[in-house]
């Protein structure tokens, strides 16, 4: 459903924000593109979109899209959110210094839910297609200078709909009005987590370390391994592992946190063993 992916990226194993720098490289050479291959968390987030004009949310689970509330809210941020689920979609543009931020609208604390919703219910590839390109319409918009509708839009691609409902600022909204941040506070409190709703779970270690990934391959531990800028791609038994250069691991369908700190720990003692991490001064 994403026009940007093929199939040969899937059986390459290609990060995603590898295979999103190719093709956006082929079909225009003179662009600039930074990819980052990590998972958007309260230790990072406020790292990654310090030095942008304008945060494009595609999170697929509110615990996410809240933490990337919170942070715009701190670094004074616009940002466009947008989600699909099955048929519907989704946006809506937010710029807390002028209206309701994402809290505003969804009030609850949400949490990430253990089951992968994309595998139970799907989405059909048309509602990504209209959400993505009101997303871009209003991004293009605020980029050009031109007045953004603050209305959230709701996509019904099954009945072809397109519904604006206009969202209040919540005047005791514990974001935006009593700066509350609950998620961005959990930095450095969860080293074991689920990622990308339960497809993947990340393990962070325990001190700062240093990974030097090129070494990987010069150690020969690993047989299928891939080296890339700052991290490595590995697969054992058939489960796919991402490396990166801070230590962090992300593991590639295990739901079991249990099992994936094991896989994590296993992999931790090899690397040190072979003297590819070094521990960080703090």
């Amino acid at each position: 459903r994403t026009r940007l992916f093929t199939v040969s990226d899937a059986l390459e194993y290609l990060p995603k924000a590898i295979a999103l720098k190719r093709h956006l490289k082929e079909i225009n050479e003179f662009t600039s593109v930074e990819c980052v291959v990590d998972n958007v968390s309260p230790d990072n987030v406020e790292e990654l979109i310090s030095d942008v004009d304008l945060v494009v949310d595609g999170a697929d689970d509110f615990e996410t899209r809240l933490l990337v509330n919170e942070a715009c809210i701190t670094l004074r941020k616009p940002w466009t959110m947008q989600g699909v689920e099955r048929w519907y979609g989704m946006v809506k543009f937010i710029d807390t210094e002028k209206t309701n931020c994402f809290r505003c609208v969804i009030p609850g604390d949400y949490r990430r839910r253990e089951q992968n919703v994309c595998e139970i219910f799907g989405v059909i590839n048309v509602a990504v297609s209209l959400t993505t390109s009101i997303t871009a319409t209003l991004a293009l918009k605020y980029l050009l200078g031109l007045p953004v509708e603050e209305e959230l839009f709701i996509i019904n691609t099954r009945n072809l709909s397109i519904d604006r409902v206009k969202a209040n600022k919540n005047p005791n909204c514990p974001a935006c009005i009593h700066k509350r941040l609950d998620f961005l506070s959990r930095k450095g409190k969860e080293r074991i987590r689920f990622a990308c709703a339960a497809n993947m779970v990340e393990v962070l270690p325990e001190k700062p370390v240093k990974v030097e990934v090129h070494r990987l391959l010069e150690s020969g531990v690993f047989e299928n391994i891939r080296v890339f800028d700052r991290f490595a791609h590995i697969r054992i038994e058939g489960i796919d592992i991402l490396i990166l250069d801070n230590g962090k691991i992300l593991i590639r369908g295990i739901r079991d946190l249990t099992v994936a700190e094991k896989i994590y720990n296993y992999i931790f003692a090899i690397l040190k063993e072979h003297g590819v991490i070094v521990e960080k001064l703090i």
